[in-house]
Formats: C-alpha cells, structure tokens, sequence
C-alpha cells in the first residue's frame, strides 16, 4: 500500500510539474476560469444555451445544437428541418426549466442542469407534468450534472429522463463542435477553452500519457484500491475530528461565536451536523445539516438548537440562501454546493488539503455571508 500511494505521488508530481510548465508557456490561460465560471449553473446555462441556440451570435445555424443532440445518444427524434427556439429560464407555472428548446412541431428537449445545487422538491415531477400537456410532438427530460449522476427519488421517481454529464457529454459534444469550427478561430478558441475549462471543473485535465500510467498503476493494485475506496467513511471523520473542528472553532472564537458537533459520525438518528451561535442567541443558530445518515445531503440555513416553538416568528428569507422558509428554517435554506453537498472521498481531500483549506474555507464563507446579512438586517436571532 505504501508503495502505491509513493508512485502515484511521484506520477501527481510529475503531471504538475508538466501543468506548470504549460502555464509557462500561456497554455493554461482561460477566461472562463479567471471569471469564476466554476460553480454557478446560471453562467454554464447561459453559455450551453448560446451555443445550442439557431439564432445564437455564434452565426452557426442549428450545427452545435444537431451536434449536441447526437452526442445525448437518444431514440427521441427532434426534428430541426424547420428550426429551433432555445429559452433560458423557462416558466412553467410551478417553477423555472433551466434550458428549454423546442420546434414547431411542438417537440422539446427540457435540460435541468445540476453542477452543485440539489433538487427542488419534486423538481423532475413538476417538469414532466408540464412537458406531458404542453408538447403533444414529444419530449424529452435531460438531467445534466458534472459525472452523469442521478436525480433524487423524491424528484426525478416516476420521470422518464436521461442522465447526461459535464464529464462525458458535454466534453465529448465540444470535441465535435471543435472541429467542424476549424475555419472559424474565434468560435474555435472559445469553445476550446470552455471545454478546457469543463475538463478542469471534472478532474479530467491530467494529460493522457500521465492518466494512462494512473490506470495501470490502479489496475495493477486493484486490491490496494479497493481498500483505499472502503476507507471512505473513516478517512472523513478522522480529517474531520483532527483538522476540520480545529479550523472552525478557531474561526468561530475570533467572531466571538460558539461552535458545536451533533452526532457527526454517530449512529443516533435525528440528522447530524454542526453549528455556530452567539452567546446571546439562547434557541437559534445558523447549522450547516443532514437529516440522512447513510447519505450526505448537507444543507445550511438558521435553526433551532434549543427547544422553540418556531410557528411564532416571523418568516423573513434571507437573500444569501436560496430557497423559500420552512417553519423549521424560518429564514431560507440552502443546499451547500457539489462534493459537499454528497460528502465523499473528494470532500475528504478537500478536508485534509493543508494548503488551501478548501472546505473549511467554503463552510466560513458561507457562515460569515449569513452572519453580515443578519447583521445588515438587524434580524434578532432568539
């Protein structure tokens, strides 16, 4: 085991030194990137949809949205011979379809694009009924996520629809769109670093040669692997206990405010997760939260910790968080974006990485927006 993780150090190393060798040499320059494109579905929408869209400024006609549609590998037959509309945003009556196209022949393909949000309740249900008495030509429900997962039962249960990811799709559709613009420089260089940009965002942007080598030496220790991947929970609350309580207390002392675990790796039910709050605050704190013990699904909004009947206070959303109050989250909630919305062997790096602190530093970003906006606000916590 020690000798594997040495030699996959080793090949890690050698492809940054290769990565840093190509930032050298201006290969890794990317607008997409240096504008913070990153985790926002809204801004990746908005990008697809441009270039799916016949009318797009591209100048392109249907090309990139025929290409799109071949690279889903669907039986549905969306018929272009008369053109295509493209509608970000689209309003259904019971909510927003992300990227919305259709025909005059009353055909659609409804994509939902999930980077790091979870679903709505019975986000999919409500599309599909939607689709089912407003396009008599046919549809079909796209969910697009970064590596093609699936949608929530209480979503997508009953729905029809294809998965489709960032990671496969939609770099394999670029690839396409890529070279049929050979002759078009400035569609091909943006859609070159969009694609270089998706590939980053997918933890795909290690050269074949060194990605090759990786997969013989994981092929070559698949029992040692196999190890690694069933450490998953451990790994998570040993990174957890030892570095991440640590960070967060020391955060949470210099605002003056207290910090507390509930059954984070415990067996108990009743949900786990963690919390700060002020001395003054005897009932309610701001919790980041799952209610799953064998799944993740961590969420963050302001709560009780102290016995509180919340059906007296006032529901006041507050504009950081993204969804509407509850009488459990009187002010909204959110769920917390991508790899720590699912914990898992990713958020575990991420936990561990003494260089950046990457989750401690997303879970303080997130606590000290809602602390100025309650502050801003002048919101009394009880």
């Amino acid at each position: 085991m020690e000798k594997l993780l040495r030699q996959i150090n080793n090949l890690i190393q050698q492809s940054n030194v290769k990565r840093e060798q190509s930032r050298l040499r201006g290969e890794q320059f990317n607008m997409f990137s240096a504008c913070g494109v990153n985790h926002y579905e809204t801004t990746h929408s908005s990008i697809i949809a441009e270039l799916l869209n016949p009318q797009g400024s591209h100048g392109q006609g249907t090309l990139f949205l025929s290409l799109f549609l071949s690279s889903i590998h669907s039986d549905f037959n969306f018929y272009l011979d008369k053109g295509a509309s493209v509608e970000r945003e689209h309003y259904t009556g019971d909510g927003f379809i992300d990227i919305l196209i259709t025909n005059p022949y009353n055909q659609a393909v409804i994509i939902e694009n999930k980077i790091y949000a979870g679903d709505q309740f019975e986000q999919l249900r409500r599309y599909n009924e939607y689709a089912k008495k407003s396009f008599n030509g046919g549809y079909i429900v796209l969910y697009l996520t970064l590596n093609g997962n699936a949608a929530s039962s209480q979503s997508g249960e009953g729905v029809q629809y294809l998965q489709i990811s960032y990671a496969s799709t939609v770099i394999s559709w670029l690839e396409d769109a890529i070279k049929y613009s050979v002759k078009l420089p400035i569609i091909r260089e943006t859609l070159i670093q969009y694609q270089n940009h998706i590939l980053n965002l997918t933890n795909q942007d290690m050269d074949n040669e060194d990605k090759n080598k990786l997969l013989e030496l994981i092929a070559t220790h698949a029992e040692e692997v196999e190890k690694l991947l069933n450490s998953e929970y451990d790994l998570l609350r040993y990174v957890f206990t030892t570095r991440v309580e640590r960070i967060l207390k020391a955060h949470a002392s210099s605002r003056g405010l207290l910090f507390e675990t509930v059954n984070m790796f415990g067996s108990e039910r009743g949900g786990r997760g963690f919390y700060f709050y002020r001395p003054a605050w005897k009932h309610t704190a701001i919790f980041f939260w799952s209610e799953r013990m064998s799944e993740s699904m961590f969420y963050c909004g302001v709560s009780n910790y102290n016995s509180i009947d919340w059906s007296t206070i006032s529901r006041q959303k507050l504009d950081c968080l993204d969804n509407d109050p509850t009488e459990a989250w009187p002010y909204g909630w959110s769920n917390l974006n991508g790899i720590y919305f699912n914990w898992n062997m990713r958020t575990a790096i991420d936990m561990a990485s003494q260089s950046d602190n990457k989750f401690c530093n997303y879970i303080i970003g997130k606590l000290d927006i809602m602390l100025a906006e309650i502050d801003a606000k002048h919101l009394i916590m009880l």
